[in-house]
């Protein structure tokens, strides 16, 4: 019963965050638009560095909120998985790369594969982005060094098991019960939206999982 009355809690919430995000972008993607493509062309025209560089960070920072309007709106809006056959060691190595690569310091990254894995009906790129997420997570945590990343089946129903750990100082218990809140962040203002680990968990959510 408590679990039924939190997952319609959220949806409500996600309903009236889809309404407000809706009318936002509506209202604010085309003012948004002007304020970008005027600082572009003034940084374009403009000969003093201090002044150019001070017109592209206007056309920056209003690409970046227009960014996150759009991102709001995607967040809120059904996701209809498209479920297909995986090979699930090949997308789970290709994920892992990505992020080593993309990231500014390189944790190591262990990554274990319980023998046999069944085939899997997943949609690759949502489970995808959610593994993204949570070793995104993983390797900024503070005092991180090494992560492991564990595939396996678990309990009497053969369910897939997909675990992340690193060995950061982990979450204050103010930051574990907002961990998955839209836009919520326990890092500086100004780093991160705050949707990573709310959409990882709806993209896991679309498939059934928890």
């Amino acid at each position: 019963l408590l679990d039924t009355r939190e997952a319609l809690a959220r949806s409500r919430t996600l309903a009236t965050l889809g309404e407000v995000a809706a009318g936002a972008a509506h209202e604010m993607n085309n003012p948004l638009t002007v304020i970008c493509g005027r600082a572009q062309l003034l940084a374009a025209r403009l000969h003093d560095d201090d002044l150019r560089v001070a017109a592209q960070e206007i056309a920056t920072q209003s690409h970046r909120l227009s960014d996150m309007i759009t991102a709001l709106r995607s967040f809120a809006e059904p996701i209809k998985p498209n479920i297909q056959p995986a090979d699930l060691p090949d997308l789970i190595v290709r994920v892992v790369q990505q992020v080593e690569c993309r990231a500014n310091r390189q944790p190591q990254i262990n990554t274990v594969f319980a023998r046999p894995l069944p085939p899997v009906w997943v949609d690759g790129e949502l489970l995808g982005r959610a593994v993204d997420e949570l070793l995104r997570n993983a390797m900024e945590a503070k005092g991180s060094r090494h992560i492991e990343l564990r595939v396996q089946t678990d309990g009497p129903d053969g369910r897939l098991r997909i675990e992340v750990r690193d060995d950061g100082s982990g979450l204050t218990e103010h930051a574990l019960r907002h961990a998955f809140d839209p836009f919520f962040s326990a890092k500086p203002a100004g780093r991160q939206p705050g949707l990573g680990l709310a959409c990882a968990r709806r993209y896991i959510e679309a498939h059934g999982g928890k």
